[in-house]
């Protein structure tokens, strides 16, 4: 199997104001070999197409906001619980972050796949929908 690809990054970072950061990612990659009807966790089903675009605000001192959205097309198939051969599907996962951080103490909040898609990883393993999960860090120097 012979692969090539290719990926690209933009961002902006301006020196004031509400937005901290913005950024458009992705990549691409080709491959010779049609899988055929072998399934292949690591060698066939690769992710051909991945693009985010991710945006960091800041409120104050104290307070940074950060969403990203990103489009996943994966290549390959994969066998479903009634045995049937699916090809993946492109799906767009939507994540947010707050935060609030004074002194040493970082607390947040992550809020992952926002929008509850269904989606399925490696071997058709549905991916979980939307769940949120918190948090503080605590930095010492």
């Amino acid at each position: 199997m012979n692969t090539a690809g290719v990926d690209f990054n933009v961002g902006f970072t301006p020196e004031r104001g509400v937005v901290e950061s913005l950024n458009l990612r992705g990549g691409y990659v080709w491959a010779d070999k049609d899988s055929g009807s072998l399934i292949s966790k690591y060698v066939m089903d690769y992710m051909r197409f991945k693009t985010s675009f991710v945006a960091a605000f800041r409120f104050g001192r104290h307070f940074r906001l950060s969403a990203d959205a990103t489009l996943y097309d994966r290549y390959g198939k994969y066998t479903d619980a009634l045995g049937q051969t699916q090809s993946y599907e492109p799906y767009v996962l939507v994540n947010a972050s707050l935060s609030y951080k004074v002194g040493a103490f970082k607390f947040y909040i992550d809020l992952e796949n926002a929008t509850s898609t269904a989606y399925f990883d490696y071997g058709g393993l549905p991916m979980p929908g939307i769940w949120a999960m918190g948090g503080v860090v605590i930095t010492l120097r």
